[in-house]
């Protein structure tokens, strides 16, 4: 069975957050060295939000955990556009890497989208805790009616 490092999301993922470790290695106090530790822990979470659920045990878990990766995947880019907007990154490397979150994120989508929508055919209700459908109404036998003495003998009177 392939695991998460098979999936094409994951190892672009993997990869974009090695290049924003790498891009954000020199970025200085001032200029934003907050962020740089927001943003290396967000683009992290995209990919290991996809490795974790891909190790669970439902498609259901599966699909939770890449809705999470594309939330990670969002906060990295608003903490992308904080450190463009105090000079941290230069605009065409946040371009660049902006790019390829898109590409993950579109990814992201296609591969939640692609899962079954449910892991196991849904339950139906019991008859005895929903009202008949006319289908089965006119084929279902002739119940009996309660009689005035059948009721008042199951109930005790004080």
């Amino acid at each position: 069975m392939p695991t998460h490092r098979d999936l094409k999301v994951w190892q672009l993922s993997n990869a974009l957050a090695v290049r924003i470790h790498e891009l954000t290695r020199g970025v200085s106090v001032e200029s934003g060295a907050d962020l740089v530790v927001q943003v290396r822990r967000a683009s992290l979470s995209i990919g290991a939000n996809v490795a974790e659920g891909r190790g669970l045990r439902t498609n259901a878990q599966f699909r939770r955990h890449l809705d999470i990766s594309l939330g990670s995947a969002a906060e990295t880019d608003a903490h992308l556009a904080a450190l463009l907007d105090r000079d941290a990154l230069s605009a065409r490397d946040v371009f660049d890497l902006r790019d390829q979150l898109a590409t993950i994120q579109r990814m992201l989508v296609a591969l939640r989208n692609s899962l079954p929508a449910a892991d196991r055919p849904p339950t139906r209700a019991s008859a005895a805790s929903r009202p008949p459908t006319p289908a089965e109404a006119a084929t279902a036998p002739p119940q009996p009616t309660p009689t005035r003495a059948s009721a008042a003998s199951r109930s005790p009177r004080r």
